[in-house]
């Protein structure tokens, strides 16, 4: 049974080319101005303090065949909002522009939007549709900011690197379909319907905590590398550590992988990464899984002997 989508790539989620073509446009536009500029976290912060994301998903990329439109609108509503969220911005206005194909159901796809909008506490604003070759959502979400934003510049030495829940479910859905496996429903309601943990991104921001916090939407490991790399840190995750989603351990077992890596390398999860002080863990009851270090890059390590001291 063939998913009817592209292959990811095998640790992220994330395009190879995204993050050279996003520098190549900044460098050539203007964008001064916002407190958070353009390309450099992943929602952008303007000086009223309003939080703007921008998102797109394509059904060659993005939409197994086995997603059910109305889940699909659920789904591109939860992805435009997460960053916001994950900048500690409170979404308030959702607009979308659509390409429709003719394989989506408009009624069922139009469903799910509604229904994820209800859900996050977000007001449509206005959208614009057309017809093409191929299907394809894009989002604008924005919110407000409820205190200073959470940076991904924001992780220091002697953070713990920290989780809002388990991550590898969404994976191992993909993992499944994409050679003929008929997956655990739970690990289609991780795919299909992403719940981001937004209240605790505008928890954080009210609070005044220093974090550095992103969503996991392109894979574990892809989003440490950019907290680390914007930081200019290093981070340790200690594997074991990893909270797993139930169903995972199946799909591993098919095919001979550690549970924990379809956790390390896979995306689409919609949790929150979180480097901060310790403070931060026990208030927000998250699963400690790292620390941020001196250094740079990720390390992972599966032994609890071989820790960096």
């Amino acid at each position: 049974m063939s998913s009817g989508f592209k292959r990811p790539s095998p640790r992220t989620w994330r395009p190879k080319e995204e993050e050279e073509l996003i520098e190549r446009i900044v460098e050539a536009c203007p964008t001064e101005g916002p407190r958070v500029e353009a390309g450099d976290d992943d929602a952008a912060v303007l000086p009223d303090g309003t939080v703007v994301n921008f998102d797109a998903m394509t059904r060659s990329r993005h939409v197994p065949k086995e997603l059910r439109d109305r889940d699909l609108g659920w789904k591109f509503v939860a992805s435009v909002v997460s960053d916001v969220g994950a900048m500690g911005g409170e979404p308030s206005f959702f607009g979308f522009s659509v390409c429709l194909d003719d394989e989506v159901d408009v009624e069922q796809l139009a469903l799910g939007i509604s229904e994820g909008l209800r859900e996050f506490g977000v007001s449509l604003i206005g959208g614009d549709v057309v017809e093409g070759e191929e299907l394809v959502l894009s989002g604008t979400c924005l919110g407000k900011l409820k205190g200073e934003p959470l940076l991904m510049s924001n992780a220091r030495p002697g953070d713990v690197v920290a989780v809002t829940g388990p991550l590898g479910g969404p994976n191992a859905f993909v993992r499944a379909i994409l050679n003929g496996m008929e997956p655990e429903e739970t690990l289609y309601e991780r795919f299909a319907r992403p719940r981001p943990p937004v209240e605790v991104g505008v928890e954080l921001a009210r609070g005044g905590y220093r974090a550095a916090v992103t969503d996991i939407s392109d894979g574990l490991l892809a989003e440490a590398e950019a907290i680390a790399r914007r930081s200019g840190v290093a981070i340790e995750i200690h594997a074991w550590k990893v909270p797993v989603d139930e169903g995972v351990e199946e799909v591993a077992q098919e095919f001979d992988v550690d549970p924990v890596d379809l956790a390390l390398e896979g995306g689409e999860d919609y949790e929150f990464l979180i480097c901060g002080p310790e403070d931060v863990v026990k208030e927000f009851d998250l699963t400690t899984i790292g620390r941020v270090t001196e250094g740079e890059g990720v390390r992972v390590v599966r032994n609890p002997r071989a820790r960096s001291e």
